[in-house]
């Protein structure tokens, strides 16, 4: 038996590694060290199991019936009451003369008393034997002779005698483990039962439940140290894989905010530490690289107003033909500028995050469109709640709705949600566009020729800005074509958590 558990415990640890891989680094941890406490358990289970069992004690049957008769427990017994018969056996010839010896002491018909044996005790008697003695439904056996019955006990008894409690019995007999066999003395996790005038039958057997007891306190122990070891793995396990959610955390605010705040650096092991110093270097390398990008985008659309006022200054003085030609050209490079200076000031100026009623900003935007005499219209309008900046969701809904007008008529815009996302929805009812240019829209400058050009267009930055923004909320922007006609402008941002 030891060795087919064993080899179901080696099997189980083989296919652990392979199950583990698919889990949490919280939960490894977590199942490791309890696996590890449990297993150690199990080896001291065993080695109890194969050690040997503490030895049978000694009670005297004088206690024992001092115990019956009075109902008070002596020294090393309990008492109890029971309404049903408790069993009657009789495995050996030392049993039934202990049975004996305590009908005489009791003075009791031998169908009022009985004996039972719970558990290894005497082995010195012939071995098993039929149950039960005359008197008895079930017996067949003669009791002992007469000479082995002690003297019947005073009648007047009301109270345990002392040193009648669970001893060594000296005197003569037969040895085992040190202790003596006698007549008026039982070895080993016994219950005896006395028939009482109600019916009922008092039950005396040892405090602590014996063997059984000894059973119980080891499932105890165990019990006791899991119950201290599984709070411990637990914290420690926390305290170990708390860190590496926190990276995935802050990865997930730098995706939503490139200006999120910078992660701890004085909490878990030194190697957690040293990954949180890097990590906050690496998000600190990536904003300066943006922001000197989008200076340098600054820059170089600033120092263009200096030579293109000077080109129209000189333009004054050419033919009416190449200065009218001219004209428009300078127009649109100056519209240019202005929006690229726009859209760099709208990604460089400080934003302020707060709790957003989405619902309640997209019906302002809405109606002060319609105010504006703008074919707009609200369509479903769901609840939602998101965490950003409320003047940078206002742009992104002020470029969808100018594009869905502009170029598709009119603009229906919806507000739903999906498992932890808000989506708004602007529908056009224009002619679409070519499935290649769906994603190409979005670059900067990049403008549609001939629905979508600079006479009824701007510079191209419009959808540029607006998945900036969607993207610095965690979110994104994808247009799809409806298959009746128009395009679809579809915005996912991250709801707050509740």
């Amino acid at each position: 038996m030891l060795l087919l558990f064993s080899r179901r415990m080696v099997a189980a640890l083989l296919k652990l590694p392979n199950l583990l891989a698919r889990w949490p680094l919280f939960v490894r941890i977590f199942v490791l060290m309890l696996a590890g406490v449990l297993l150690a358990q199990a080896l001291n289970f065993l080695l109890l199991l194969a050690a040997p069992m503490p030895p049978p004690s000694q009670h005297m049957l004088a206690g024992v019936a001092a115990s019956l008769r009075s109902g008070i427990a002596a020294p090393g017994f309990e008492v109890t009451t029971s309404g049903k018969p408790p069993p009657n056996a009789g495995p050996s010839d030392r049993l039934r003369a202990n049975r004996q010896w305590l009908v005489n002491a009791l003075g009791e018909d031998e169908s009022f008393v009985r004996l039972e044996l719970r558990g290894p005790g005497d082995p010195g008697g012939r071995g098993p034997g039929p149950r039960g003695f005359p008197g008895d439904p079930d017996g067949d056996r003669p009791p002992p002779p007469h000479g082995d019955r002690p003297p019947p006990p005073d009648r007047g008894f009301s109270g345990p005698p002392p040193g009648t409690g669970p001893e060594p019995g000296p005197g003569p007999g037969p040895r085992f483990g040190g202790m003596v066999h006698r007549d008026d003395a039982i070895i080993g996790d016994f219950s005896a039962a006395l028939k009482l005038p109600s019916g009922e039958w008092r039950i005396v057997q040892p405090a602590g439940g014996g063997l059984r007891g000894w059973y119980l306190r080891m499932f105890y122990w165990l019990i006791a140290g899991l119950g201290v070891v599984v709070p411990l793995a637990w914290w420690l396990a926390r305290w170990l894989a708390g860190p590496i959610a926190m990276f995935a955390q802050a990865a997930e605010r730098l995706g939503r905010d490139p200006a999120a705040p910078a992660v701890p650096t004085n909490a878990g092991p030194p190697e957690v530490r040293a990954a949180a110093t890097a990590f906050n270097q690496m998000q600190e390398r990536l904003r300066r690289y943006v922001d000197d990008r989008t200076l340098l985008v600054a820059a170089i659309a600033h120092d263009l107003r200096t030579p293109l006022a000077r080109l129209a200054f000189r333009l004054e003085e050419a033919p009416d033909a190449v200065r009218e030609a001219a004209a428009g050209d300078i127009a649109e490079m100056r519209e240019m500028i202005a929006a690229t200076l726009s859209f760099v000031k709208d990604l460089s100026q400080p934003v302020t995050r707060s709790t957003i009623d989405l619902q309640a900003l997209i019906l302002r935007q809405t109606q002060a469109s319609r105010q504006m005499g703008e074919p707009v219209a609200d369509g479903v309008m769901q609840p939602a709640w998101i965490e950003g900046d409320a003047s940078g969701i206002a742009r992104m809904l002020d470029n969808l709705i100018g594009n869905a007008v502009t170029y598709g008529s009119s603009a229906l815009v919806r507000l739903t949600t999906e498992k932890d996302s808000a989506v708004i929805e602007v529908q056009d009812e224009g002619s679409g566009l070519p499935d290649a240019l769906l994603e190409r829209v979005f670059e900067p400058f990049f403008r549609v020729e001939p629905s979508r050009n600079r006479h009824t267009g701007g510079a191209g930055l419009g959808l540029a800005s607006a998945r900036a923004v969607a993207r610095a909320h965690g979110g994104d922007i994808m247009l799809t074509n409806r298959p009746p006609g128009g395009l679809v402008a579809r915005v996912t941002l991250p709801l707050k958590p509740m």
